[in-house]
């Protein structure tokens, strides 16, 4: 019957976020490879204590009024400690392409009332507002160094906005598609299911 043969759907956990998730497979597999990118690679274990230290440094210089940060990074291992790190937060990243033209950087970072840009140094003079605090990754400050890798102690929800994403702006100006952690949940869970 079609009715029966349509019947796809699938229960998927309504508690869990990226962050939870990654966390418990970070316990599970400490030890197992992560990431491999180029000549870098990182275990789960060094993936999530990288991404702690972002997430815990980010917590002591942003206001609470802060939700979005930007994230401006070429595809590397620095990028997942950045997007994970912002997460592990409480925040939405916002991709900031450094490719770019400036009025476009300025519209996004200012549409999206972004306060802190994590990045390398080479784009900390993308920036230009004076308000945006920028992180260089690969230039970390003594402050940045000396703060915790174990779990930062706030609560995230699966509610909680995950990204936003602008659009091209071909028709107009960009507009920002924002997601929540459950959005992603269930799809990255009826992908592991599905393949």
């Amino acid at each position: 019957k079609i009715s029966t043969f349509n019947q796809t759907e699938t229960g998927y956990p309504t508690d869990q976020t990226i962050v939870s998730l990654f966390e418990k497979q970070a316990v599970e597999s400490a030890e197992e490879t992560a990431i491999v990118f180029e000549d870098q690679t990182l275990s789960f274990r060094q993936l999530d204590q990288a991404a702690n230290q972002l997430a815990n440094y980010l917590l002591t210089i942003t206001k609470n009024d802060d939700s979005a940060i930007g994230i401006c990074l070429d595809r590397s291992t620095s990028m997942m400690i950045g997007l994970l790190g912002i997460l592990k937060a409480g925040f939405a990243y916002v991709p900031i392409d450094p490719e770019y033209p400036i009025d476009r950087i300025g519209y996004i970072t200012d549409n999206a009332k972004i306060n802190t840009v994590v990045c390398t140094s080479d784009y900390i003079s993308l920036f230009q507002d004076a308000s945006i605090k920028t992180i260089p990754l690969d230039k970390p400050t003594e402050a940045y160094l000396a703060t915790t890798i174990k779990n930062p102690a706030i609560t995230i929800k699966p509610e909680d906005l995950m990204y936003i994403i602008y659009t091209s702006g071909s028709t107009g100006r960009p507009k920002g598609v924002m997601n929540r952690h459950a959005g992603l949940v269930n799809r990255l869970l009826w992908a592991q299911d599905t393949f």
